[in-house]
């Protein structure tokens, strides 16, 4: 039984990317951001009225995770209060083609 478990185990190890593990090593030992702690920074820059360090986190969490309909939405937020309507009505369809549930950019685009 121990040998079945020790062997399925192996089994799955051996199917891990070696990539991801050294990336999350390299994360880890670097503590560079995920794209959730990036989003989260992006709110507070965004509440504290530095509206370019909140575009330029969203943005960046955005590359982490390319579908992340809130960033896209609280992007468009930023741009929309800084006189940026073109650019944030694109972030807002984006949000909606990410998620198309998010209710939040659908009223928000108008």
């Amino acid at each position: 039984m121990e040998y079945t478990n020790a062997r399925s185990s192996l089994k799955t190890i051996s199917t891990v990317d070696p990539l991801i593990v050294v990336y999350n090593s390299l994360r880890l030992q670097m503590k560079l951001p995920d794209a959730k702690s990036l989003y989260d920074r992006g709110n507070s820059q965004k509440r504290e009225g530095d509206l370019d360090g909140a575009i330029e986190s969203y943005e960046r969490a955005i590359n982490i995770h390319p579908d992340y309909a809130e960033a896209y939405c609280n992007l468009a937020n930023a741009q929309k209060q800084k006189g940026e309507i073109d650019t944030a009505i694109e972030s807002y369809k984006q949000a909606i083609n990410c998620d198309p549930s998010l209710f939040v950019a659908f009223y928000n685009l108008g």
